[in-house]
């Protein structure tokens, strides 16, 4: 049996100190256990030891020789290491919630940083796929096989609904005559998605061609999607159908990246903003605001792409 988070945390000495950043961090995770989901405890059990990693290899071993010029250089060290912006910035949130926490606890009087050293959030660069790559991906789901289908019912319910990863794994095979799924979003939010009639039959073609190929029948409290193993897929499974569908089509995508499309073709398209944020489950409309910018800037190539003189080039006998 694997032992909790704090339990596998390793001091940095063998004689415990209760003022060393060792033992406090230990402190800390034992609170967030009680507290966080598993998830989140190891996340910040493995970002703390990464910080603790870096400390000790300074010299700085206890809270009280913790400095800011210390927050600041781990942070350089830190965006030089990792691969984006956005990670280093994830880790920095959980070293800065361990230090105000020791605050709160009256651990020390005030925190050892100043506001602006820390690494700013981010902000969303979203790149959306455009109308041709997404047909591109389409054409790489094309096959008379349960998996084709299946990978196409993905495509669609993604593009259609603007569902994350965690999401769409959520899905019952119910869902697709309630029309609509509820899911549990990050923060414990639960939200409403809706299926399109389009979104409905590509899910039908791949449920009939699921049954037909593995003989197995599926009541209304099953998953949704299957995996080649005959086990429910997980967000590992959806990961690797994304990356098998980047090579057959030459288009790099991700579930997040399919969200981005959704909302941003639907706001080019002359969906409301308030729409689309009830659409993504936002809980603020300020969340939308980079997509409402792209998709001004997109618009023009959007209706480029969707012009209906082309169909008519391609179909002479209209």
């Amino acid at each position: 049996m694997r032992g909790s988070a704090s339990d596998r945390f390793e001091f940095s000495r063998d004689v415990v100190n209760p003022d060393s950043l060792a033992w406090l961090m230990k402190d800390y995770l034992i609170y967030l256990q009680a507290t966080r989901k598993t998830k989140t405890v190891r996340m910040n059990a493995t970002n703390l030891k990464r910080f603790l990693d870096w400390c000790n290899q300074h010299g700085v071993e206890t809270i009280q020789q913790l400095q800011p010029r210390h927050i600041r250089e781990w942070q350089y060290e830190l965006q030089q290491s990792c691969n984006s912006r956005a990670t280093a910035w994830s880790i920095a949130v959980c070293v800065r919630a361990f230090l105000n926490w020791l605050v709160s606890e009256e651990v020390i009087s005030k925190p050892p940083f100043r506001r602006g050293d820390w690494i700013p959030k981010p902000k969303p660069n979203p790149k959306p796929l455009s109308v041709e790559d997404v047909q591109k991906l389409f054409a790489a789901a094309q096959g008379d096989t349960w998996i084709h289908q299946r990978d196409r019912a993905l495509l669609t319910t993604l593009l259609s609904t603007g569902a994350r990863r965690a999401e769409i794994l959520q899905m019952t095979v119910g869902d697709v005559e309630r029309r609509s799924f509820t899911v549990i979003q990050k923060g414990d939010r639960t939200h409403i998605l809706h299926l399109t009639a389009e979104t409905i039959r590509e899910i039908r073609k791949y449920l009939r061609a699921y049954v037909k190929a593995t003989g197995r029948y599926l009541t209304d409290d099953d998953p949704l999607w299957w995996s080649q193993r005959g086990e429910p897929m997980t967000g590992n499974a959806l990961r690797m159908v994304m990356r098998h569908l980047s090579q057959r089509s030459g288009v790099r995508v991700w579930c997040h990246r399919l969200r981005m499309t959704s909302a941003t073709m639907r706001l080019a398209m002359g969906a409301s903003t308030e729409a689309v944020r009830q659409q993504l489950g936002h809980a603020d409309i300020r969340s939308v605001e980079h997509y409402v910018k792209l998709a001004r800037e997109d618009l023009a190539r959007l209706l480029e792409q969707t012009d209906p003189l082309k169909l008519i080039r391609r179909r002479p006998e209209l």
